[in-house]
């Protein structure tokens, strides 16, 4: 289930502080400095990669980033001491993010700390990385090293990201990270105005160790009782997602409009071509009673487009309708008009009657295709091997996944 913050846009960006102009449409990576409280340390962060000067906001004079370490695989830091009214290098390194942190922090005493994968905040194993001041990587952590798996499972959300805080900054004698942690809302699926900024609270992690100290206190514990109430809500969506993906696919009433067939369509794929699951054919022809009642010039159109175009280039095609005999008089005619071989290379999915599938393979077949016939009449399981792959992802003590989500036999609710 997406779960965009609740917040709203502007707040979750400052959340992050990143340049993108919405939760999933980023802008490339530029140039950053990160300056100490008091000023005598700055970090300066480099992407990895190329950059356009001209598609950044504050690229800065160009002195600034001239000849600053960039690999083409790593981000790299370099943290400056204040020397004066210049700066003097202190080390230089690749940083624990392959594009670029999304942020960063510096103390005044030369500790340094970065948040986040550009592009997908919240995920990864870098979430926070911690530098001593000779510029050591002292520990870096992902988002359940420091928060339970159900509260961040209670996290607003995005396509690319998780929104879990921001503006984290060192405590000023510099021996503390400070991290802001987003509150989430008991309910999920409920949208703030646009404006408001979520409650935060504060987990602190030990500057000189990377240790964490767990959060204690009444403002923690209603966080707590907030982020279980939101996790039951969310496991309950999502085992029954889960329960319907692994249950035996069943198509919709014949006079469903065309989307459901589409929809369904994209289920006989998963299920027939696990490997490929998330993609759809080249060539799709996926019609409704209505389309085949009312419109036999576009069915035919389509069909005979999808056959030519698969005649040309081997490719994969969906052909579906509620009535299968009647696309498979459409679809005949279309056929009789190619020689043999013609469709050698592709792959036809074709819905077929059961009196009908041996025929349709065998006239596929003298074309060359691989032919897989399916009758919509039927539900459709899930094959073994797809079944057991979605079910690995998910531990077999709680029925979660590493960041909480909730497969089809989790236990909504239950504080790991």
């Amino acid at each position: 289930m997406k779960r965009v913050p609740p917040w709203g846009v502007t707040a979750g960006l400052w959340l992050a502080g990143l340049g993108a102009a919405q939760a999933d449409s980023w802008l490339p990576p530029c140039p950053a400095v990160y300056t100490a409280p008091a000023g005598a340390y700055r970090l300066i962060v480099m992407p990895s990669g190329c950059f356009d000067p001209a598609s950044c906001r504050n690229p800065g004079p160009d002195a600034e980033f001239a000849g600053r370490p960039r690999a083409a695989d790593r981000a790299s830091g370099t943290l400056e001491r204040r020397v004066g009214t210049g700066w003097e290098t202190v080390w230089q390194r690749d940083l624990a993010h392959r594009v670029s942190p999304a942020s960063a922090a510096v103390s005044d005493t030369g500790r340094v700390a970065t948040f986040d994968n550009w592009h997908a905040v919240g995920w990864g194993d870098n979430v926070v990385a911690l530098y001593d001041p000779h510029g050591r990587l002292m520990r870096q952590m992902g988002l359940t090293d420091f928060l339970p798996r159900f509260y961040v499972h209670a996290l607003p959300s995005s396509v690319s990201s998780i929104w879990w805080g921001g503006d984290h900054a060192f405590t000023p004698d510099g021996q503390w990270l400070q991290l802001n942690v987003v509150v989430p809302a008991a309910d999920p699926t409920a949208q703030a105005p646009g404006s408001q900024r979520p409650p935060l609270v504060q987990v602190m992690v030990d500057a000189d160790t990377g240790r964490v100290t767990p959060p204690q206190g009444p403002a923690w514990d209603q966080a707590l009782a907030r982020a279980r109430q939101a996790d039951a809500v969310l496991c309950t969506e999502e085992r029954a997602m889960f329960q319907q993906e692994l249950a035996p696919l069943v198509a919709p009433p014949a006079a469903a409009p065309t989307p459901d067939w589409h929809r369904y369509g994209h289920g006989v794929l998963r299920r027939l071509r696990p490997e490929a699951a998330s993609e759809l054919p080249d060539e799709t022809c996926v019609f409704s009673a209505t389309d085949l009642a009312e419109d036999a010039n576009r069915v035919t159109r389509c069909v005979r487009g999808a056959v030519e175009a698969a005649a040309d280039t081997p490719q994969e095609v969906l052909l579906l309708a509620p009535d299968p005999a009647a696309l498979w008089a459409v679809v005949q005619p279309v056929l009789m008009t190619l020689p043999p071989q013609a469709l050698r290379g592709s792959r036809l999915f074709v819905a077929a009657t059961p009196a009908a599938q041996d025929h349709v393979t065998r006239t596929l077949s003298v074309l060359g295709a691989a032919v897989t016939v399916f009758d919509p009449a039927q539900p459709l399981p899930l094959p073994a091997a797809a079944r057991a792959q979605w079910l690995s992802r998910f531990d077999p003590r709680d029925g979660r996944d590493a960041m909480g989500v909730c497969g089809p036999e989790a236990r909504p609710g239950e504080p790991q």
